[in-house]
């Protein structure tokens, strides 16, 4: 049944190496073909512009920290953190929401995108995680 689902996310051309047929790796990409998406994510991810590798999360303040989404996938690191609550601003599905409290906004990666208009939001979600005694990773 999942390979029957799987099938029926095949679409055109990937966007960006112009593979012929494209399988996409989350029903939430649009034309990005696996090779391209994990390129993309490793090009973005991995290495801040001073050359340094992230593997942890940054604490901003107590009880928040930012990362990015491969560590943020990382359950040791979650659980070394005591994170229970995890803002999450990529247009992928959360890999864990039986086991923590997600603030999902799917928002295009695109500099035009308005982020603004979702920090009401997120920051209600930040205040009342905090008075959970909740750590949050963004």
């Amino acid at each position: 049944d999942m390979e029957k689902k799987m099938s029926d996310m095949e679409v055109g051309g990937c966007i960006l190496c112009k593979a012929p047929k494209v399988l996409l790796p989350s029903p939430e990409l649009v034309n990005i073909c696996e090779q391209c998406y994990e390129k993309r994510m490793a090009a973005f991810c991995w290495v801040c512009p001073e050359g340094h590798a992230f593997s942890e999360p940054s604490m901003i303040d107590p009880n928040l920290f930012l990362t990015i989404a491969s560590v943020a996938k990382d359950k040791k690191v979650l659980s070394e953190n005591n994170v229970k609550s995890i803002v999450s601003v990529m247009n992928l599905s959360p890999p864990y929401p039986a086991e923590y409290e997600y603030q999902v906004i799917k928002i295009a990666d695109d500099q035009t995108a308005d982020i603004g208009i979702y920090f009401e939001g997120i920051y209600d979600f930040i205040s009342a995680s905090h008075a959970k005694g909740h750590n949050v990773l963004v």
